[in-house]
């Protein structure tokens, strides 16, 4: 089994608490027109942070200046054989002005009960936003 670390980021606004939630797009490998977190693989030496920020910014255009740890967990895909590490942080963004890269095709700021009433893209999504109510 190989395993694979990511990371995660829950990037939250603090007037109103919402939360960025990203659809995949139909033709994604894994989880095919569901709901996530901006997030992704480790690049070698790349610390678990600097993933982070530097999905964020991939994903959606935002630098987020500051990360918060949330949580640490595993996410296993069966059939195809990995085991992802992933590590979750919290971010407020500087704006709530969101570019998409083609990764996902649409967005939405949510609470976090909305949130957890989506179509999610994996058990991980889920502890990630429970952990942060």
């Amino acid at each position: 089994m190989l395993i694979i670390h990511s990371s995660v980021v829950l990037v939250t606004r603090r007037h109103d608490k919402r939360v960025l939630m990203l659809r995949r797009r139909p033709d994604d490998r894994s989880y095919p027109h569901k709901w996530c977190l901006p997030g992704g693989r480790c690049d070698e030496g790349e610390t678990y942070a600097e993933t982070a920020r530097r999905e964020v910014l991939e994903e959606t255009d935002m630098d987020v200046p500051a990360l918060h740890h949330l949580l640490d967990g595993e996410s296993v895909l069966e059939r195809r054989e990995r085991t992802y590490i992933i590590h979750a942080f919290q971010a407020e963004p500087p704006c709530a002005y969101v570019r998409l890269s083609d990764e996902h095709d649409d967005f939405v700021w949510v609470t976090i009960d909305e949130a957890l009433q989506l179509d999610l893209a994996g058990p991980f999504t889920r502890k990630v936003l429970e952990a942060a109510k």
